[in-house]
């Protein structure tokens, strides 16, 4: 039924979006949805990990497929066709029926490290070469940065660390901060910075978050920095699974760029 909508549409949306599949697990959520616990604590009960989920209540439709239909196509036609959930479940009791729609969260591989790295250097390169505003600051386009060994080093013991408490923080369990953490593991430094964000689930989703915060984003476009390191954690008892940690450094040996001219200026 509910694929048969997503096929075809609904009085608020067009169809052609793409099946969900059915999960047992969610089908067991539903039920506990039901009985009155809250979405997340179901899903976190059945060992489900939601990047996006929500749930529908349809009272006193019972057995009544063609009934239960109409509701779903006419109140909640855009839950139905969103096209970020994937998988769904059910469960029906009596005459009531519980719907979850849901999109698994993937947590990055940490066999892709270095993967990921190099493709965050390029999305951050990319992100340098052109002119932005970062909160009320003006940016003109910036030199583009390369990765340190050391400073993913740095990255990965705060990411670990902020995965471990499963909080995330700039100021490390010890009350460290990342100049302390940079000169623990030897970073000779002139300047270095820290962008921390948590639950994303790719380089992408973790920069647009960085790019949309202007203190991170300031980190981002600054042209006194030459090098970067970036790492990531899991942990799949937090709610908010994968935190990341992105460090930016000066080394002493380098003398940072020019600042170029900013637009309007």
């Amino acid at each position: 039924m509910v694929n048969e909508i997503r096929a075809r549409g609904c009085p608020q949306g067009a169809g052609g979006v793409a099946a969900v599949a059915s999960v047992p697990k969610l089908n067991d959520a539903a039920r506990i949805n039901a009985s009155g616990t809250p979405l997340a604590d179901s899903l976190r009960q059945v060992g489900y990990r939601a990047a996006k989920s929500t749930s529908i209540f349809v009272r006193g439709t019972g057995r009544y497929d063609d009934a239960l239909a109409r509701v779903l196509r006419h109140r909640f036609c855009g839950d139905v066709l969103d096209a970020d959930y994937r998988e769904f479940g059910t469960s029906r009791q009596g005459k009531d029926v519980m719907v979850v729609f849901a999109r698994p969260f993937v947590a990055p591989s940490p066999a892709r490290a270095d993967a990921i790295s190099e493709q965050m250097l390029k999305l951050v390169n990319e992100a340098r070469a052109q002119p932005r505003t970062c909160g009320s600051e003006n940016f003109a386009a910036v030199p583009p940065l390369r990765l340190s060994t050391q400073l993913a080093h740095v990255a990965l013991i705060h990411a670990r660390d902020m995965a471990q408490r499963g909080h995330m923080s700039h100021e490390g369990s010890d009350g460290s901060n990342v100049a302390q953490r940079a000169t623990r593991i030897g970073y000779q430094w002139r300047a270095v910075a820290e962008n921390v964000a948590m639950g994303q689930e790719t380089p992408d989703e973790a920069l647009a978050s960085w790019i949309s915060s202007p203190g991170h984003c300031v980190n981002v476009m600054s042209p006194k920095y030459t090098e970067m390191g970036v790492a990531f954690a899991d942990n799949p008892e937090s709610r908010a699974g994968t935190y990341w940690a992105q460090v930016f450094g000066l080394p002493r040996k380098d003398r940072p760029a020019k600042s170029p001219s900013k637009p309007g200026t």
